[in-house]
């Protein structure tokens, strides 16, 4: 394969790999949420809040570019394509491959985002459940 489908392939493993980092992470809070306190949920809340804010703002600076492709995308007819192939027009197919391939590292960001989204919520249900423990032992 080519230098430029390594690259891609490797930066997208990469950035892959620290998806499933993250829900890893994220599922191992979940088994251990009911031995942490108020306090440590409120932390990594904190933390999650911060995060996600950072991957909204990465998120919205692509979402133009994504909008942009799709549009170019539904243009592109696939006859045109083919027709760029037969002609060996390099510099159309570098640039639909160059989109292509932005398009999915973009796929991949705001996946990352939707995962600290879930982390946010996931936490703040842990602190709401903490609260009506809280409420039910001082009633008790």
């Amino acid at each position: 394969m080519g230098t430029k489908i390594d690259e891609f392939c490797n930066d997208l493993r990469n950035d892959l790999t620290a998806a499933d980092n993250r829900l890893q992470d994220l599922k191992g809070q979940i088994e251990t949420a009911n031995q942490e306190t108020r306090q440590a949920i409120q932390s990594k809340l904190d933390k999650a809040k911060a995060d996600l804010e950072e991957q909204k703002r990465k998120a919205e600076g692509r979402r133009h570019e994504v909008k942009s492709y799709l549009e170019e995308k539904r243009a592109e007819a696939q006859h045109d394509i083919d027709d760029w192939k037969t002609k060996r027009e390099i510099k159309k197919l570098e640039k639909r491959a160059e989109r292509r391939e932005t398009y999915a590292a973009d796929a991949v960001l705001f996946a990352n985002a939707a995962i600290d989204e879930a982390n946010v919520a996931i936490l703040e249900a842990l602190d709401a459940r903490m609260d009506v423990d809280d409420a039910e032992a001082a009633s008790a």
